[in-house]
């Protein structure tokens, strides 16, 4: 039986750790960030009331996809500062996927 497991959770995007949310805004390589405002790919996004918008007139699908990125860009800054807390090394076995082994 492997010794390995999945675990899913979802990202509230209110609930963000600040550091963390920084962090992925990072990785996901967005630009003028400003209080709680950035651009990605040529537009302007807003964090309201923990809610993503688009300033720039961008439909829902496109912002639901933006704010679908930033929370796996999350999830990715709460692996890597669980495992640097923990003293492990991470692992990248595929896209959004790691493994963590002990030092």
């Amino acid at each position: 039986m492997p010794c390995d497991s999945i675990i899913t959770n979802t990202v509230d995007l209110p609930k963000m750790h600040p550091k963390l949310r920084a962090a992925a805004l990072k990785g996901l390589k967005v630009t003028d960030i400003e209080d709680d405002e950035f651009s990605y790919q040529g537009n302007r996004y807003a964090l309201r009331g923990g809610v993503l918008v688009g300033l720039d007139g961008q439909s829902q699908r496109e912002v639901g996809r933006v704010a679908d990125l930033l929370k796996q860009q999350y999830s990715t800054a709460v692996v890597k500062t669980t495992a640097a807390r923990n003293g492990w090394a991470l692992k990248q076995i595929g896209p959004n996927r790691y493994a963590a082994v002990k030092r």
